[in-house]
């Protein structure tokens, strides 16, 4: 398998409109700050329509956009989809907001499509819309009369390389590897799962199967696969949820068995230091909020946007599990914003 390069994988898979994760429900909330001391930014309203509020993934990214917001004197409105997998609730969310004359969107839709009607009607208003973590199917969109202004993500491909590698690593050479992945055709499952076999091959791998992004559904797939393969030395997770239930699966089965998922969420990152989780590929879901806000502030301006932005991803581990609790929300490792400099103040 040819590696791709991390800005290949993220534009190759924007234009497809295809990456996706999991989800749950909240209401919505909205966040306005007295500190608009900033006549660029003064009286911009900013809309966000995002997934669950109780993935803490999800809810990082929010918290990411409430401090730009804060930041830089903003009126920032959140609206979570109402379940996991709610595509027509969300794209109700989204809706509902279109009309009530935002200065931006911020959007992380269910499903590549899921939010095209309403982001049509979005953008045929001239409101731009900065699309972060899983992208529009643009083709769909364009379709529905929309655009993208900017996408903010991770090359999910290249987060599972990085798992991979680092699993072999620790596993050596030949090893027998589960891998439990989140909903059947997922694309954003599959480049994880796809990158974790290019990053750890020479392994011997099982599956994938399919836990839906859920936490009990991989704790029974888990012990599934443990059973079944009694030889296991390690089980790779698509996200960090699934991973809280494959390492109790691991711990009811007694068994040396690495556990390896992705986003870093503070819970896992807590499991990490405990020993419970070997390690995540630890996503920036703070920064993707701040960056989402930003890069909405900087193209309701009227300001040139970036069109790709990478977030970057870092394994964490026992060695460095400290440093990312001591920083969270904010990422284990630096990262700079495009956008900041170009922001009227």
């Amino acid at each position: 398998m040819v590696r791709r390069s991390r800005a290949a994988g993220i534009m190759a898979a924007f234009a497809a409109g295809t990456l996706l994760l999991g989800a749950c429900s909240s209401d919505s909330e909205e966040t306005t700050t007295d500190e608009a001391n900033a006549s660029g930014t003064a009286g911009l309203r900013i809309a966000a329509v995002i997934k669950d509020e109780a993935n803490p993934f999800f809810g990082t990214i929010a918290e990411g956009m409430r401090d730009a917001a804060s930041e830089y004197g903003v009126d920032l409105t959140v609206e979570y989809a109402p379940t996991t997998n709610d595509e027509v609730g969300q794209a109700d969310k989204l809706n509902t907001l279109a009309g009530q004359g935002f200065d931006c969107f911020v959007v992380i839709p269910i499903s590549s499509n899921n939010l095209n009607q309403g982001l049509g009607q979005v953008s045929a208003a001239g409101v731009p819309i900065v699309n972060i973590d899983s992208p529009v199917d643009t083709e769909g969109l364009a379709a529905a009369g929309g655009s993208i202004t900017a996408f903010v993500g991770t090359d999910n491909y290249q987060a599972g390389v990085k798992g991979g590698e680092k699993m072999k690593e620790l596993v050596g050479e030949g090893a027998s590897i589960g891998l439990i992945a989140g909903l059947a055709g997922n694309v954003t499952s599959n480049a994880r799962i796809d990158g974790f076999q290019e990053g750890a091959a020479g392994l011997t791998f099982v599956g994938p199967v399919t836990a839906d992004w859920e936490t009990a559904k991989a704790l029974d797939a888990a012990k599934a696969m443990i059973a079944a393969n009694p030889d296991i030395a390690g089980i790779f997770a698509a996200n960090d949820t699934m991973a809280q239930g494959i390492a109790q699966a691991v711990a009811e089965s007694g068994k040396d068995i690495k556990v390896m998922g992705v986003d870093g969420i503070e819970p896992i990152l807590v499991d990490i230091e405990s020993g419970k989780v070997t390690g995540s590929v630890s996503q920036y879901p703070w920064v993707m909020g701040q960056l989402g806000v930003e890069a909405c502030i900087v193209a309701a301006q009227g300001g040139a946007v970036t069109e790709f932005v990478e977030s970057p991803a870092v394994v964490v581990t026992a060695d460095n599990v400290a440093d990312a609790i001591s920083n969270f929300p904010q990422p284990p490792a630096a990262f700079d914003s495009p956008f900041a400099a170009l922001i009227q103040k």
